[in-house]
């Protein structure tokens, strides 16, 4: 499986065959299904806790996750 990059601010000088803009639920989601094609994939995104998830306090009813969780755990579990 290709590997797949966080960046804040992506390298100079290199060249992707995917970009994803936002590393939310759906933008890891993204990118695991761009490695898994073998993809050199690029997320770019400002951090665990920039997005609604991860500014949410208390997450009761995601999909496999049977307690509740905060936003930005649930996103440090979905990355991981």
């Amino acid at each position: 499986m290709s590997d797949v990059k966080l960046f804040l601010r992506p390298p100079e000088g290199e060249i992707y065959e995917v970009i994803i803009i936002g590393g939310g639920a759906a933008g890891a989601s993204a990118a695991i299904y761009s490695a898994r094609a073998e993809l050199k994939t690029l997320v770019l995104d400002k951090g665990l806790t920039a997005g609604a998830l991860g500014m949410t306090s208390k997450i009761a009813n995601y999909p496999g996750v049977p307690s509740e969780v905060s936003g930005a755990e649930l996103l440090k579990r979905i990355r991981s």
